[in-house]
């Protein structure tokens, strides 16, 4: 049967550790109630930068380590190895602020705490590197909680170390609504509301195109008058024409009668 605890550091192993959180997130999600995550790893070097802590006295650390850790959580807590010298904290019932206190006590603890060397060290100091998160500000399931810890570490070790620091990235209000939705929403009800603005002509624009069109509307129409003109047929000049016509008949007419009658 596998063990659920680490035999190292007498916590939790990674495996059961996340198992547990994600049954308190259930009920944390069901009841709605507070939890903070704490991540954190053991800095070695920060107060005997000139003697190499890890590796030459690293398993012993570990156990001291682990038996400190549990000593200074309250019973509903858990402690679990992450992974090597990461580990992770879990306070049901806590909100941010309570986690951020529990996260400095652990911190003050072992930065208080003289640890057992070996022959050539006789007692030695640690610190350790802290991320705090809270659900639903910072996760909403196991993995985002234990990303934003994880950010929250990293600024600590960018930073020197031996120091607490809450993940500055919120995903979720305290509803649970997701920040990044709605500012992926506002960005896009802005943008449409731009585009729509865009399509929409400038009255200015509507009143030039009005006039450009009746201008264009009564250039049409004369030019329509102009060719309905010129097919038109000039009366006058047919009026004389057929005056014409009718004088050329005559004549020929009377020539006619006349030889018809010389003849006779």
């Amino acid at each position: 049967m596998i063990s659920n605890i680490d035999k190292l550091t007498g916590l939790y192993v990674k495996k059961y550790f996340v198992k547990r959180l994600e049954e308190e997130l259930a009920r944390t999600r069901r009841y709605k109630r507070p939890l903070t995550l704490i991540l954190f790893e053991i800095n070695y070097n920060y107060f005997m930068p000139e003697y190499n802590i890890r590796w030459a006295m690293v398993y012993t650390i570990l156990k001291q380590f682990g038996a400190l850790l549990l000593r200074q959580l309250r019973n509903v807590d858990l402690a679990g190895r992450y992974g090597g010298e990461m580990f992770s904290v879990l306070l049901p019932e806590t909100p941010l602020i309570g986690g951020k206190i529990a996260a400095e006590r652990i911190r003050k603890g072992v930065e208080d705490h003289t640890f057992l060397g070996d022959s050539m060290v006789k007692e030695v100091r640690l610190a350790v590197n802290c991320g705090t998160a809270a659900f639903p500000i910072h996760g909403k399931n196991c993995q985002e909680l234990f990303s934003s810890a994880h950010q929250g570490l990293l600024i600590s070790r960018n930073e020197g170390g031996n120091k607490v620091v809450i993940c500055p990235h919120e995903l979720y209000d305290n509803e649970g609504n997701s920040l990044l939705t709605i500012g992926l929403e506002d960005e896009s009800a802005k943008k449409a509301a731009e585009s729509k603005k865009a399509d929409e002509p400038d009255l200015i624009d509507i009143i030039k195109s009005d006039n450009t069109n009746k201008n264009d509307g009564d250039s049409k129409d004369k030019e329509e008058l102009k060719e309905e003109e010129k097919k038109a047929p000039d009366e006058s000049e047919d009026n004389v024409g057929i005056k014409s016509a009718i004088e050329k008949k005559k004549e020929e007419l009377w020539k006619g009668l006349e030889e018809k009658m010389g003849n006779d």
